[in-house]
């Protein structure tokens, strides 16, 4: 790996363990303000970093912010269930998914449609163990489920997938930017010559 794509490959990582972080962890305030990213950030972190060793710190790092807001008081015990189970799976759905487009996407429209794909399973998966496992919901049935994850299913899977279409643009927009001023600087260069 060259010291530019390890350096912007460092950056990335950062940016999105910040997004997970201030997204996840409510002691900021900005979890009251901004909807969680986890779905994106795993998505995102499949589809540009893809290391399988990332991918375990990227699983780590959100426990441990799940840890803490615990420990803090800022979550109830109550919601770490026998469903929270599912959420690491969930994650590697999206995170071995991504990788997986990133590499046979042919089209920004077959890319879009399968990370559209990729939100709505995790959001099924994650959705479905709470509604099933996690004991809030007495009496359920699929009826109930329906209701429920209608109820859910835009709002986490359309703010997964703002989230995804906000970096990929700020990530084309650097790179455009860095594409440009190599282009000058090798014009400057030349010209010098």
């Amino acid at each position: 790996m060259t010291t530019m794509l390890r350096n912007r490959t460092l950056v990335l990582a950062g940016v999105l363990a910040a997004l997970l972080f201030f997204t996840r962890y409510s002691y900021f305030g900005l979890s009251a303000y901004c909807a969680n990213a986890s779905l994106a950030v795993f998505l995102l972190g499949g589809f540009y970093l893809r290391r399988h060793q990332l991918f375990a710190g990227f699983l780590a790092f959100a426990l441990l912010i799940d840890a803490l807001a615990l420990w803090q008081g800022h979550v109830s015990a109550a919601l770490f269930t026998r469903a929270y189970l599912f959420e690491p799976l969930a994650y590697a759905l999206l995170w071995y998914g991504a990788a997986r487009l990133a590499l046979r996407a042919r089209s920004p429209l077959a890319l879009g449609g399968g990370m559209l794909l990729l939100a709505t399973i995790a959001f099924t998966l994650t959705n479905g163990s709470f509604y099933w496992l996690s004991g809030f919901f007495p009496g359920a049935s699929m009826s109930g489920w329906a209701a429920d994850f209608a109820r859910w299913a835009p709002l986490f899977v359309g703010t997964t997938i703002a989230y995804v279409a906000l970096v990929m643009g700020g990530v084309e927009a650097v790179r455009r930017i860095g594409a440009r001023g190599a282009t000058v600087g090798s014009v400057h260069g030349a010209s010098r010559a």
